[in-house]
């Protein structure tokens, strides 16, 4: 399939993917936000002849994925202004190819992100990088580029696919929220995932483990042989160096989180701290397709002939206490108040850190969006 072809004076068309599965709109469209101009090799060419577009190459984790896909190829211009082009490609199937998908939040380290990665090579590393903004020292941020400019050059350099994702990392929500989404969304594609605890601070260490063993990823800590003394050794090395260091699996134990219901109830009450009340999370079960909650029993109708009305709103708020805000309350994860005739549920600290820990929460084109800068 062809586009017209364009004048030195148009824009460069750009390519859009979209996919019917979450977790593989995901796989695609991050790397995609990547750069502008794009355009692609291997098993797409053929469905691809726009001029002038920049070379920039779909990952091979993505590409030896495409060629299983039934694909749907469309041009489509603006008629009136013929000013660009969108090649719109509709996945529809694709099966999971296992890979190997590491989790690296990175401070001022180097060795210890690079050390297990050259041995066994994985698909795919995130880097979670610290969050541009107003709030820390300039000189921090600058350290952290030159740190996150060496390790991923380095990674490049073994042919291994580098995204970095911003992310406040001297938050413990934050990191929790972006290591758990991340996790989630690679598993959804049958990806085996990793995470090093070891190349960042104490406080970015603890949530990345804690959403690592509630997914059942292999937390893993890079051992140093020694700390580093000058500042090119820093430079060189990051604050530790490491030669022939050990790398420790962590084991796993179980977190007793709650049901996707449940989970879906706190994730809605954790972007509204200020309260909801009973018939917002029955929307919530009934959007998730909770049993017992298909009909909307506000929208049936409310007069004396049909009493059906009160006897469903009266299963639902009966089922969506006992069942389900009873249970969180007890856990310590919500609290109740009565308001008038309802009752509001708001979220307690618990709360916010197991919603956290669902994966749910995580906004991907926030924590990207230091790629378009």
């Amino acid at each position: 399939m062809s586009a017209p072809a364009q004048t030195s004076a148009e824009p460069k068309p750009k390519l859009e993917i979209g996919c019917t599965d979450p977790g593989v709109r995901f796989c695609l469209d991050h790397r995609l936000e990547r750069s502008r101009c794009r355009s692609v090799r291997g098993p797409l060419r053929p469905l691809l002849r726009a001029p002038a577009v920049d070379r920039t190459v779909l990952p091979r984790s993505v590409r030896s994925r495409l060629p299983f896909a039934r694909l749907h190829a469309t041009a489509v211009g603006a008629a009136d202004h013929n000013d660009f082009y969108d090649i719109m490609l509709n996945i529809e199937s694709m099966p999971g190819l296992i890979e190997d998908v590491h989790v690296v939040p990175l401070g001022h380290e180097v060795d210890r992100a690079l050390a297990p990665l050259g041995r066994h090579r994985p698909s795919r590393v995130y880097l979670l990088t610290l969050i541009e903004n107003d709030r820390y020292d300039p000189d921090l941020h600058a350290k952290q580029r030159m740190y996150t400019e060496r390790v991923a050059s380095a990674l490049e350099a073994l042919a291994i696919e580098v995204v970095p994702l911003q992310t406040d990392l001297f938050d413990l929500l934050d990191v929790i929220i972006v290591t758990a989404g991340v996790i989630v969304a690679e598993q959804a594609l049958g990806n085996r995932v990793s995470v090093n605890m070891s190349a960042a601070g104490r406080l970015t260490s603890v949530g990345a483990t804690l959403a690592g063993m509630a997914h059942g990823a292999q937390v893993y800590y890079v051992g140093a042989n020694r700390y580093t003394e000058t500042e090119g050794e820093r430079q060189m090395h990051g604050l530790s160096i490491c030669e022939d260091s050990g790398i420790a699996p962590f084991t796993n134990f179980r977190f007793r989180l709650p049901g996707a219901a449940s989970m879906a109830l706190l994730v809605e009450l954790c972007r509204h701290p200020g309260g909801r009340d009973t018939r917002h999370l029955r929307r919530v079960l009934r959007e998730s397709g909770v049993p017992g909650f298909e009909t909307d029993a506000g929208a049936l109708p409310h007069d004396r002939d049909h009493p059906s009305r009160r006897s469903e709103e009266t299963r639902q708020l009966m089922t969506l206490e006992k069942r389900y805000m009873a249970r969180l309350i007890a856990d310590g994860h919500v609290d109740r108040e009565r308001q008038g005739r309802r009752n509001r549920y708001t979220i307690t600290e618990s709360g916010r850190y197991a919603a956290a820990i669902s994966g749910l929460l995580w906004d991907r084109d926030r924590s990207m969006q230091s790629q378009h800068t």
